[in-house]
């Protein structure tokens, strides 16, 4: 059964959804976590209020994002040290929301000139299990950027989204098909640490102590 105050925690915590307006994700344009932003939006009604800015990493992100209470994270599951990024700011930042979507179709592409599989391949550290054995390992920023480096000829070949592999002329050289993944919502905002009450957490939920020790009726 659900307690009266469960259910205004349960009021609290998505109370903080509905004013996010700015979504912080990882660029640049062409990442499985872009789209996944505007789908966020797009499901939540907000496609013609919300805002997708691009960062060169969610750590970065992390200390720039205006904490106004208007502006989240997106995240993945898979994202490194996505850990110390919850863990490490406890005290400005929550998880508020998460959905299972698929990324683009991803794939292992190379330069048109390069033949056969690409020797070294850019590629983000996620998907980095998709480099084949014999390729030496070039790591970067994220999947988009994989692109970008091949395409500069900073690498023979990349792990990344066949949007980006075509944005940038690229060939297929190996589809990994849709992967399912679990994306995760991260509001950012001001807290007042100055310990006589202020700036009190909105996403504070009942002291589970507390409801064990409360008689049921």
């Amino acid at each position: 059964m659900v307690t009266g105050e469960q259910a205004h925690g349960a009021a609290r915590t998505a109370a903080p959804i509905a004013e996010i307006r700015y979504l912080h994700t990882l660029g640049p344009t062409g990442t499985n976590l872009e789209a996944a932003a505007h789908l966020w939006f797009r499901n939540h009604g907000l496609e013609d209020e919300g805002h997708v800015v691009l960062h060169a990493s969610l750590e970065y992100a992390m200390e720039t994002v205006p904490r106004t209470g208007a502006h989240a994270l997106l995240a993945c599951a898979v994202y490194p040290e996505l850990h110390t990024l919850v863990f490490g700011h406890l005290h400005d930042c929550r998880m508020v929301d998460s959905f299972l979507w698929p990324t683009h179709e991803m794939v292992l592409a190379a330069a048109p000139d390069t033949p056969g599989e690409p020797r070294t391949v850019a590629t983000h550290p996620a998907p980095a299990g998709l480099v084949p054995a014999a390729s030496e390992r070039q790591l970067v920023t994220s999947n988009a950027q994989a692109a970008i480096d091949c395409a500069d000829g900073k690498a023979e070949g990349c792990v990344t989204t066949v949007v980006a592999a075509r944005a940038h002329g690229l060939r297929i050289v190996r589809s990994f098909g849709e992967v399912p993944m679990v994306y995760t919502v991260h509001h950012v905002w001001e807290r007042d640490d100055r310990g006589d009450g202020g700036g009190e957490d909105p996403h504070r939920l009942p002291d589970p102590h507390r409801l064990l020790r409360e008689p049921r009726s």
